[in-house]
Order: structure tokens, then C-alpha cells, then sequence
């Protein structure tokens, strides 16, 4: 498991360079900061949260529920201003 939270850790930390990609030099404008902080942030929670569930569950994992749980945690992230 220490294996599977490491590299977990390591794709989310080059999450800044697919959204660069992703985005192009649009989204390092300084405009744009506030945004890419956001999705970063987003891109943590979400996947915080699939591996604490993981990690910590003992019961059988609803996956269209959890999909809705971690969608509405990710848009409340992104909306928050």
C-alpha cells in the first residue's frame, strides 16, 4: 500500500505539467493563476479521496454513489471563490 500512496502522490504532484499541457501557456497567465490553483487542488481532493475510501473502507464500495460524492467535493472546490 506504501507503494500505491507514493505514486499516488507523484501523479498528483505532475498534475501541474498535464494541465499545462493540457491547457497550453494560456493557463500560466497571471489571470489564470487563481484557476490552475483550483484544479490542482481539485485534482488533490479527488484523489485523496479514492484512496482514504480505498484505504479505509470495509463495506462494498457503491461506485455511482462515490462517483457523486467525489464530483460534488471536486465542484464545490472549483466553484469556491
Amino acid at each position: 500500500m506504501s507503494l500505491v500512496s507514493s505514486r499516488m502522490v507523484e501523479w498528483i504532484e505532475t498534475s501541474r505539467d498535464w494541465m499545462q499541457h493540457a491547457f497550453g501557456a494560456e493557463i500560466e497567465r497571471p489571470e489564470n493563476t487563481a484557476l490552475l490553483e483550483k484544479i490542482q487542488t481539485a485534482t488533490r481532493a479527488g484523489s485523496g479521496y479514492w484512496l482514504m475510501l480505498v484505504l479505509n473502507t470495509k463495506r462494498e464500495i457503491n461506485l455511482e454513489k462515490e462517483c457523486q460524492n467525489v464530483t460534488a467535493l471536486i465542484k464545490a472546490l472549483l466553484s469556491h471563490t
